[in-house]
């Protein structure tokens, strides 16, 4: 079930004397989890790191003066000044 019908659901809980706590607990736990998910998409994790499990990431040099390298530490004109990765999303079709 998707963020919006739980949302749907908790308000019609609300709107019909449903059981409440229970719906707002399954929201709580759907946006903790999707907190966690934009927060591991946005930390910094040290070169050192990555592994070829990984897949491609954005590559930084800190501070951030340019745009991310793409790719992976096995590519051929993989940059030696950047120092830390962040995952690509995945996108779901």
């Amino acid at each position: 079930m998707s963020l919006s019908e739980r949302v749907e659901r908790m308000v019609f809980a609300f709107s019909f004397g449903d059981d409440r706590r229970k719906a707002v607990r399954e929201l709580a736990a759907d946006v903790k989890v999707l907190e966690d998910t934009v927060a591991n998409l946005y930390t910094p994790r040290p070169r050192e790191t990555w592994d070829e499990d990984d897949g491609p990431a954005l590559w930084w040099m800190f501070p951030v003066s340019e745009p991310p390298y793409a790719g992976t530490p096995l590519d051929d004109d993989f940059p030696d000044y950047v120092t830390h990765w962040t995952p690509l999303p995945v996108v779901n079709p």
